[in-house]
């Protein structure tokens, strides 16, 4: 009996013992994980609150100082302020641009980004009121206020007609042509009504939307499906220290051999991946969409004494030389696709035009020998105005907008 209590008393003290020690790992594991992560929080807290050199990170190896009528530290804020912002919930779109302040990028509190000589809003009756509604390149994401296409149209409306003229860029990132529709009707339902209701798409239908949904929907299905675990994913992937791991891994790949990559952007393998993009099926479909969205637009507009008028945008992989395009490199699906996707509506619509409210802007840059994007698919300053100039020569030939003129 005394030997069974000494051992019984020994296995006890030996379990103690085991949790002690398994006990103590587990507390200095987390305590470590808990200070490297706040480490890390602080670490990452300094350099996004101090101006990063966006240039260099985004840049690295391209002269853009020819793109821009700016000194380097210009280029940088201006891209910081482009790029350091976060999206906001927006009812039936989904998200929008948040209200922001800046010395290049501003944002109004009513969603619509500022203009050079912004109007009022509401917008006052004595001004011809023109709505610009697309993605991040009606935003005009990479150049300042007075550099959007909104702004090079006011400013060429307004000296051309001699009337006040009055564009606001509610373009936001991401956005195509349903979410641009839901925008319309809110805007309608809320009482601004304008003269004029501009639409800029192609790139983002084709590129992100093929599906016909926003580009956060995945995350909010996550969100209501907390079955598959997903949420807890994301959560622990936004911490500082799964952000500090990256950096690490992204420093070790930048010093690997770039011979898988290489290969990767090789012609054979790209033309197989080509092959995926030249799907018709899907093609068609977004197609088929674009111009339910147009129809809706229209007869809304209609309803409430608007002209809508449909823009389709220039896109790198489509009539351009890409020898004069420094940042069109690697495999980005959004431009396969609307490579493809331009092919197919230059055939549509010179088979069936699509009548006087629609504008093809999409071969501007055909002969023109010169950079024109300040990234893989944002206009520089000089080709926003140039599209800019398009547009407003198509609207006064068309629309007869002389007629609105003091001269």
């Amino acid at each position: 009996m005394a030997n069974q209590e000494k051992a019984k008393r020994a296995y006890l003290t030996k379990f103690i013992n085991g949790y002690r020690f398994t006990a103590l790992m587990l507390l200095n594991t987390l305590i470590g994980l808990f200070i490297l992560n706040v480490f890390f929080f602080y670490y990452f807290k300094r350099i996004d609150s101090s101006a990063p050199n966006i240039i260099s990170q985004q840049y690295y190896g391209i002269n853009i100082e020819s793109i821009y009528n700016m000194n380097y530290k210009e280029m940088n804020d201006l891209l910081k302020e482009t790029w350091s912002r976060n999206y906001m919930y927006e009812p039936f779109a989904q998200f929008k641009e948040r209200p922001y302040k800046g010395e290049y990028v501003n944002i109004d509190n009513n969603g619509f980004r500022h203009t050079k000589n912004q109007g009022p809003w509401p917008p006052q009756s004595e001004s011809i009121n023109i709505f610009l509604i697309g993605g991040s390149t009606t935003f005009g994401y990479g150049v300042a206020d007075n550099q959007t296409i909104a702004s090079y149209l006011q400013e060429y409306l307004t000296e051309k007609l001699g009337r006040d003229v009055r564009v606001y860029n509610f373009g936001r990132g991401y956005y195509y042509s349903s979410q641009e529709l839901f925008l319309y009707l809110q805007l309608l339902k809320s009482g601004n009504v304008p003269d004029f209701a501009i639409f800029i798409d192609g790139l983002n239908d084709f590129g992100f939307h093929q599906n016909d949904e926003p580009y956060f929907s995945n995350r909010l299905r996550e969100l209501y499906d907390p079955d598959t675990g997903e949420m807890t994913i994301k959560l622990i992937s936004m911490t500082s220290i799964v952000r500090g791991a990256e950096m690490v891994r992204n420093m070790i790949a930048y010093r690997l051999p770039k011979k898988n990559l290489e290969q990767k952007n090789c012609p054979e393998k790209e033309t197989d991946e080509n092959k995926i993009y030249h799907n018709s099926e899907v093609l068609d479909k977004v197609i088929n969409r674009y111009l339910m969205n147009k129809k809706l637009i229209e007869a809304n507009s209609n309803i409430f004494g608007v002209q809508p008028i449909f823009v389709w945008q220039p896109i790198p992989t489509y009539n351009y030389d890409s020898s004069y395009h420094p940042f069109l490199k690697g495999d980005f699906k959004e431009l396969n696709y609307s490579r493809y996707g331009y092919i197919r509506m230059a055939g549509l619509i010179k088979e069936k035009p699509m009548g006087s409210n629609f504008i093809w802007c999409a071969d501007i840059q055909k002969d023109l020998k010169k950079p024109l994007y300040i990234d893989q698919v944002h206009y520089s300053p000089s080709f926003s105005k140039l599209f800019a100039e398009v547009i407003a020569d198509q609207l006064v030939e068309r629309f007869n907008l002389k007629k609105y003129s003091v001269k």
